[in-house]
């Protein structure tokens, strides 16, 4: 004799307690954690890149290395997915410096006299900076700009941004502000207009960016970070800069470390998403928490990199 027939209830997945049960699935880059209706995956399950250079990611404390080919992100972060970019700075490693010699390719001028002396590079959260202090016993006219040689060639109508982190971790003795611009050169040198000034952080913790039009032809530009000075009081200052970039860009960009002589290009992230069966509506929420949403998309779907912003701290999927 047959047994009898008993019906077997289909169990409801239990989604885990940081996942919203109303998304087909959810990528949370910042707490490194992922899941496809439900089911617990790692993120590569559903997020990969192809990505001809390496770059770097931010962790939420430091800066990191990201080979190729690989999503950058760091748990505590977001994932960066930027369209290629050029460091125009022959020199943002900050090769070359020791205790008696700048940068190479980097000029302190001096208004008005004093001494200026180095300290070798190094590192502060990820970000490898050049420090120099600057002493001066006090007059008129007084003042510091750092340039670094870009010597590109531009034309009028470019919009450029220059960026970089800045600080001052110890003395301030004169100071007033600081501020990031520069200059085209090729016949008269004319200044570009620098950014609003500001008071350097006394850690490199804030990214400093300008960005400008041209309103000449130049055979070369170059980059800025000027130091503003009371006149009339004794100067000793010590600052530290970080991370220097100009690039051809309406907005500032993660860093690209350049070598001594040349620039260099940090290929785009071409990532793609394998969705879950069906039709989704996809919603990104960037590192400010502002959203963007993208609608009825299914399959593979490549995440453009021109979103309205450049991090993303999550992404998540409602089955349409």
């Amino acid at each position: 004799m047959n047994a009898p027939f008993r019906r077997r209830s289909l169990a409801r997945i239990a989604y885990p307690d940081w996942a919203d049960p109303t998304k087909s699935f959810e990528v949370d880059f910042v707490n490194d954690r992922a899941h496809r209706g439900g089911i617990v995956v790692p993120i590569t399950a559903i997020a990969s890149c192809v990505r001809a250079s390496s770059g770097k990611a931010f962790d939420g404390a430091a800066w990191t290395d990201i080979a190729a080919n690989l999503l950058r992100y760091r748990k505590g972060g977001g994932l960066y997915v930027e369209p290629a970019r050029t460091n125009h700075i022959r020199n943002a490693d900050i090769a070359g410096v020791d205790a008696s010699n700048k940068p190479t390719n980097w000029t302190f001028n001096v208004s008005g006299g004093g001494s200026i002396t180095y300290a070798p590079p190094s590192s502060e959260n990820g970000i490898r900076y050049s420090e120099f202090r600057y002493q001066h016993p006090g007059g008129t006219n007084v003042g510091l700009t750092v340039d670094i040689v870009v010597g590109v060639a531009c034309a009028i109508s470019q919009t450029w941004t220059h960026s970089a982190y800045v600080s001052m971790p110890a003395q301030k003795t004169g100071f007033s502000s600081a501020n990031i611009g520069g200059r085209a050169g090729g016949g008269a040198q004319t200044e570009f207009p620098s950014s609003a000034g500001f008071n350097p952080d006394s850690g490199l913790s804030t990214l400093r960016a300008h960005t400008f039009t041209l309103q000449q032809n130049s055979t070369g530009l170059n980059s800025r970070v000027g130091f503003n000075v009371a006149n009339g009081t004794p100067i000793d200052i010590v600052a530290r800069i970080g991370f220097p970039m100009l690039s051809m860009e309406p907005a500032p960009a993660s860093f690209v470390a350049t070598p001594i002589g040349s620039a260099a290009t940090r290929a785009a992230d071409q990532v793609a998403l394998t969705l879950p069966s069906g039709a989704h509506d996809l919603t990104f929420t960037f590192d400010d928490a502002s959203t963007q949403t993208v609608q009825n998309v299914s399959g593979s779907y490549a995440i453009p990199t021109n979103l309205n912003r450049a991090v993303i701290a999550k992404l998540s999927g409602v089955r349409r």
